[in-house]
């Protein structure tokens, strides 16, 4: 059991565990070497707090998480989605969990990555933003052909914000025997520009079922908040672009 601790670190990590319990813990990097300011793999974890300037705020892997807030502001390029505020890759469960970007558009407010044949995530109540020009707010990513599950990532009371996407799913397995559903539930989607997408898909093969969602594009009364997505429900914007199931 890890509780109440606080790492920083200039060069490293602030605070890096793995397989335990982990409780009110805060961790923060400030050097330039994009590394985060808290990573958790196998843990059970509470009340976390992750700062980085350069890398990701929180980096979960595996285990569950409540409560989480983690931060980002990182300005330079990187491949992969290494800056974001928070990511949350094979994650059991992740509950109240916040992510933040004030870094430029490489930078996202959180990723949720679900690879491998893991079984299931759920995300619940959980918020991503990113709002400086050309940044994206969630980004998934859902792309390994060995997954044969279905209703394999699930998002409840969730919402998302992002200056040109409110959020990027990147499912690029090519294989269309494993159309692995993703499924949105009471969530909303947010752009700040006129021109913006709420949900872009890169490489859609996994299907998206979402129900009582709210899209909103920015300014733009006529907007397509649903761009390039495979979905099993689809209606119509109302005059303020937003989108009820």
């Amino acid at each position: 059991l890890v509780i109440n601790c606080i790492g920083e670190s200039s060069n490293v990590e602030g605070i890096s565990l793995s397989s335990t319990e982990v409780v009110d813990c805060t961790g923060i990097h400030t050097g330039s070497g994009q590394e985060a300011g808290v990573r958790l793999n196998g843990c059970r974890s509470v009340g976390i707090k992750g700062y980085s300037i350069t890398g990701s705020g929180v980096i979960v892997e595996g285990g569950t998480i409540n409560g989480c807030n983690g931060r980002t502001d990182a300005m330079a390029a990187s491949g992969g989605y290494m800056h974001a505020g928070v990511q949350l890759i094979n994650v059991f469960i992740a509950q109240d969990v916040n992510g933040k970007s004030g870094g430029d558009v490489n930078a996202t407010g959180m990723v949720v990555v679900r690879e491998g044949v893991f079984g299931y995530s759920r995300i619940l109540n959980c918020s991503a933003i990113s709002n400086n020009a050309g940044t994206t707010g969630l980004t998934i990513v859902v792309n390994n052909a060995q997954d044969t599950n279905t209703n394999v990532l699930t998002f409840e009371n969730c919402s998302a914000s992002g200056f040109v996407r409110a959020c990027e799913l990147d499912s690029s397995n090519s294989d269309p025997l494993f159309e692995n559903l993703i499924t949105m539930l009471n969530c909303s989607f947010n752009t700040d520009d006129d021109a913006g997408i709420c949900i872009e898909g890169t490489n859609t093969n996994k299907l998206l079922a979402y129900a009582n969602c709210a899209f909103r594009t920015g300014n733009n009364s006529a907007g397509t908040p649903l761009v390039n997505i495979i979905q099993t429900i689809t209606n119509t914007p109302d005059a303020q672009g937003n989108i009820y199931a």
